[in-house]
């Protein structure tokens, strides 16, 4: 078991609502059928995962993909304290995770979606360096699966 568990799964499993893709999902070709158009609704969705995990998190780039992977009334199931709501929230919330777990690396092990949301599993490792609500750091590197 891994002591980061309720830390990472809080905020990063099924965490979004699908509202983003809607631009996509719009651009749609009218001449597909009903479908197409659900698969590529549910791909989308998936891809917005894949777009947060792989480029923004393991390539450093939440702030510049934030807008665009978030809707702007983004609601933490799990906030942290003083976090804000909408974009603003979640990136306080990698902010502060950054800070406390470095080195992080995520790869994903499962996706699951439907048109209007999407949520994954996945393992992370990372480093326990910072104090992170009360518990204290252990500055171990780790590789673990925070839903066990």
């Amino acid at each position: 078991m891994c002591s980061t568990k309720f830390l990472v799964a809080a905020f990063l499993t099924g965490c979004l609502a699908c509202n983003n893709s809607q631009d996509a999902n719009n651009k749609a070709n009218e001449t597909n059928s009903p479908m197409d158009n659900t698969n590529r609704k549910i791909e989308d969705n998936k891809n917005l995962i894949r777009l947060w995990i792989e480029e923004g998190w393991n390539k450093n780039r939440n702030k510049e993909l934030a807008a665009q992977v978030f809707s702007k009334d983004w609601v933490a199931a799990s906030p942290l304290p003083g976090q804000p709501k909408g974009i603003e929230g979640a990136m306080y919330w990698v902010e502060e995770y950054r800070k406390v777990f470095s080195d992080c690396h995520f790869e994903i092990t499962h996706i699951v979606a439907d048109t209007s949301f999407v949520t994954y599993r996945y393992d992370v490792s990372s480093t326990y360096v910072g104090t992170f609500l009360g518990i204290e750091p252990t500055k171990i590197f780790r590789n673990c699966d925070p839903q066990d």
